[in-house]
């Protein structure tokens, strides 16, 4: 029996006028196969049927916003996706996320960025997406508004608070494993 295989990339979660496809979200809370720390990691792929614009184009708008890429090189939209990612995930409050890592695959990118609570890494992932597909379009893109509801959102989860976000911070600092206990509602 003979089986065809696509060598198309297909859509997952984008919508027909996306040049982008993030999708396979998985948080993990410590060291994992892609990082060395809590990490969220998602699938970046640029489906077959469109055509971003070129790398130095998305990185001068970016720059705009965030100057220390401009000194970055990227070979590709995933790294530079990626490195966006790592830097909105501070969130303007000076979070301490570093970490992040890009590993290519035949048909997409396994994109991994540090991160402490899944749910405001997450949307910060779609809404760097979304300033992406802004991007592509010629269209503004409000992140200032978009930091604000992610800072929110940060600041409501058990992360948020000044201790045990200090406790967080202090251990990754040092480099010590530090984890929330949700059935004691303590950090270890």
């Amino acid at each position: 029996m003979l089986q065809e295989k696509s060598t198309e990339t297909g859509r997952v979660n984008a919508r027909k006028t996306d040049v982008f496809d993030v999708f396979n979200f998985k948080h993990y809370m410590g060291p994992n196969p892609y990082l060395e720390t809590a990490a969220l990691v998602f699938d970046f792929a640029v489906p077959d049927a469109t055509e971003p614009r070129a790398i130095a184009h998305y990185n001068e708008i970016i720059g705009d916003r965030y100057p220390q890429l401009l000194h970055e090189t990227f070979t590709n939209h995933a790294q530079l996706f990626g490195r966006t990612a790592s830097e909105v995930a501070k969130l303007d409050m000076g979070l301490h996320f570093q970490r992040w890592n890009v590993k290519p695959f035949s048909h997409f990118s396994r994109i991994s960025i540090e991160a402490i609570h899944a749910r405001s890494a997450r949307a910060v992932v779609y809404a760097v997406w979304d300033w992406f597909e802004a991007i592509n379009q010629n269209q503004d893109f409000l992140l200032e508004a978009q930091i604000g509801a992610l800072q929110n959102m940060f600041r409501q989860s058990v992360y948020g608070g000044p201790t045990v976000y200090s406790l967080m911070r202090s251990a990754s600092q040092k480099g010590i494993p530090a984890f929330y206990l949700w059935d004691e509602g303590l950090m270890q």
